[in-house]
């Protein structure tokens, strides 16, 4: 039987409850610091008043002394004790104030006590053992002729303290439940506030696993949020052009694909119907419409290698300079019919690249083959290598036709061609260049296009050299 687990809390409730109990121990913290501090400063207090207290009373009982020139009679009278300490406190007020209950508590009879000069008990309560109490000096004429015994506080400091705690305890609970109150008010407003830019952005990601690439995240916090959207804005922006990419590739793929099929197709039909007699020269189309079927499929599967960095490369030291001489000597005759010429302009000493040879052999039969497709009859090529900061350039310029401005830019483009309207038999599928692009990146360099000094299109290859 499947067990039903409750749903585990969001985060906006964690995080509530993180801030609302971290708040409410801080404030039952501070509660408790401050019933620590009141209790301690109210002890001191409390001796402090006694302390005055009992110095006043010792200045009364002087005065007795000095008129009366002995205890005798104050022993003899306990009631006069009494009167002696109503006299100290001196008249009640009309409304009683939080000194005056303080110092009626403090004076409650049987705390006080007179002893003689040697400490023996003249009057007042026997002496505590242990001997905890206060001993206030009573002098007259700077001869101490007694002692005031102040006993140690037990009921009447206990009472006043839980009679302030009691009021503390309520002032404070009061002020933690605001705080808290508060503190869960300011709680939900701060995770709001900072899980909105989340569900914003978890929002987006959403969006994007289904497809909808137009998703964008707009967030104004200026923080790290801000960055994380800006981001996910970029990403979203590089799948909707890696889609809208994807989805012209697949359209010019099966465009190309089509014309030599329809043409396969159509030799066929006419040879099935008789229109056409199978002979030699008709052998010779379908083989000719096939093998540039082939070398399309070919060049796909090379790009398509490329774009997953699949592509073999068996590096080896090469002679760049001997490479392209053999190069330009296998193109030469090619050349000839088509009424161009190459010039050469290479170092007179090798140049050693780390590379793969067959994948350098593709790159420049296909610059050459570019230049034999697109330059018009009696034209020229030019081939160049020079070396800048242990970098060998290859410089190949062509005659007309040129290449517009705006197009350069694309030349390295998969399925791009400067006139589309051309035959593909004639103007290629526009895959030779974008694999040279793929090649001459693989191996560490760049390619870039420009335009001629001869009036065509000038390729440079930079290819990084090493030593022999």
């Amino acid at each position: 039987m499947a067990q039903l687990h409750p749903p585990a809390p969001g985060l906006r409730t964690k995080l509530f409850l993180a801030m609302v109990i971290t708040f409410a121990i801080l404030t039952l913290a501070i509660m408790g610091a401050t019933r620590l501090s009141f209790q301690h400063g109210l002890a001191g207090y409390l001796a402090q008043v006694e302390q005055e207290q009992a110095h006043n009373f010792t200045h009364t009982l002087a005065a007795y002394y000095r008129v009366n020139g002995s205890w005798e009679p104050l022993v003899q009278n306990p009631r006069l004790w009494g009167r002696l300490q109503r006299m100290a406190d001196g008249a009640p007020p009309a409304y009683p104030s939080e000194d005056a209950v303080l110092q009626d508590l403090i004076r409650r009879p049987g705390r006080l006590a007179l002893l003689d000069e040697t400490g023996h008990r003249l009057i007042g309560p026997p002496l505590p053992f242990p001997d905890e109490g206060k001993r206030y000096p009573v002098q007259v004429h700077g001869t101490t002729v007694g002692i005031l015994y102040v006993m140690p506080s037990t009921h009447i400091t206990d009472g006043l303290a839980q009679q302030f705690e009691r009021q503390q305890e309520r002032i404070l609970g009061l002020i933690g439940l605001i705080a808290l109150l508060v503190a869960a008010i300011a709680s939900y407003l701060l995770a709001n506030r900072l899980l909105g830019p989340l569900q914003a952005l978890t929002g987006g990601t959403r969006a994007l696993t289904t497809g909808d690439y137009s998703a964008r995240v707009q967030l104004r916090t200026r923080d790290e949020f801000q960055a994380l959207a800006d981001d996910f804005n970029q990403l979203a922006a590089t799948l909707e052009q890696n889609e809208a990419a994807r989805r012209r590739w697949i359209a010019d793929i099966s465009h190309e694909l089509r014309t030599p099929l329809s043409v396969l197709r159509g030799e066929m039909e006419a040879l099935e119907d008789g229109i056409r007699t199978l002979d030699m020269q008709a052998l010779q189309s379908l083989q000719a419409e096939a093998a540039l079927l082939g070398k399309l499929v070919d060049d796909l599967y090379q790009l398509a290698l490329c774009d997953v960095g699949s592509l073999d490369c068996h590096r080896e030291t090469v002679d760049m300079t001997a490479l392209l001489r053999e190069i330009v000597a296998q193109h030469q005759t090619r050349f000839t019919q088509q009424r161009l010429t190459i010039t050469q302009a290479l170092l007179p000493a090798p140049a050693f690249v780390q590379a793969d040879p067959t994948r350098l052999k593709q790159l420049l039969n296909n610059l050459l083959e570019n230049t034999l497709r697109y330059t018009d009859p009696g034209g020229r090529l030019h081939v160049e290598t020079r070396q800048k900061d242990r970098q060998l350039i290859i410089t190949l310029d062509d005659t007309a036709p040129g290449v517009p401005a705006d197009a350069l830019p694309l030349l390295f483009e998969h399925l791009f061609r400067v006139e589309p309207s051309r035959s593909r038999r004639h103007g290629g599928a526009g895959l030779g260049l974008a694999l040279c692009r793929r090649i001459v990146e693989g191996h560490g360099g760049r390619i870039t296009a420009a335009p001629s000094p001869l009036g065509g299109l000038r390729i440079s290859v930079c290819l990084p050299l090493t030593r022999p």
